[in-house]
């Protein structure tokens, strides 16, 4: 009985290392990606700035991946505005009712999505955009962080010290500087 309790133990152990080996050179990649998703979503809130914009999701809980899209949630009087900068800069778009979430909830209006795909002049990879639109109010409803404390959404210059953190994190850890592992 001993036995077999201890060579499960062993198997278990020799593949928990063999999947941290293997999470290690994905996290590398991934933190690449996440970075410029980072500042794809930056550039787009600084376009944004009239219409309150703040990152959500993926992105900036540092789970993103090569195929995820960046979510923002836009916080305006009038959802015609942002249609009409959006048609402004030539932005073709889908309009979706935003996906029941703890935002929604929250909201005492119905919100919509505007969806679009952006490809930078440098033709990097194509990238899914989602314009959350909330009316103004619900900048004070919406809740800004979870139970443990973690922000649910970043304004402008939140990303920008995010991204500097995180690029500075990331040259002390190349240059052997830090051994902890970047901020997220």
């Amino acid at each position: 009985m001993k036995k077999n309790k201890m060579t499960r133990q062993i198997l278990s152990n020799i593949k928990q290392e063999e999947q941290g080996i293997s999470s290690f050179a994905v996290e590398a990649g991934q933190l690449e990606q996440l970075a410029v998703l980072r500042k794809i979503a930056l550039h787009w809130m600084a376009r944004l700035a009239s219409f309150n914009p703040y990152l959500i999701g993926e992105v900036l809980e540092g789970t993103a991946t090569q195929y995820s899209d960046i979510s923002l949630q836009i916080f305006c009087d009038d959802t015609k505005e942002l249609a009409i900068f959006l048609l402004d800069a030539g932005i073709q778009y889908q309009v979706n009712p935003t996906p029941v979430t703890r935002f929604t909830h929250a909201s005492k209006h119905r919100s919509e999505t505007l969806s679009f795909i952006w490809q930078s002049a440098n033709n990097e990879e194509a990238v899914g955009i989602h314009l959350e639109v909330y009316d103004l109010d619900d900048l004070r409803r919406l809740p800004r962080a979870d139970a443990q404390g973690r922000p649910l959404r970043m304004n402008q210059q939140k990303v920008a010290a995010l991204i500097k953190n995180s690029e500075g994190s990331e040259a002390e850890s190349a240059n052997g500087l830090s051994d902890a592992p970047p901020s997220v």
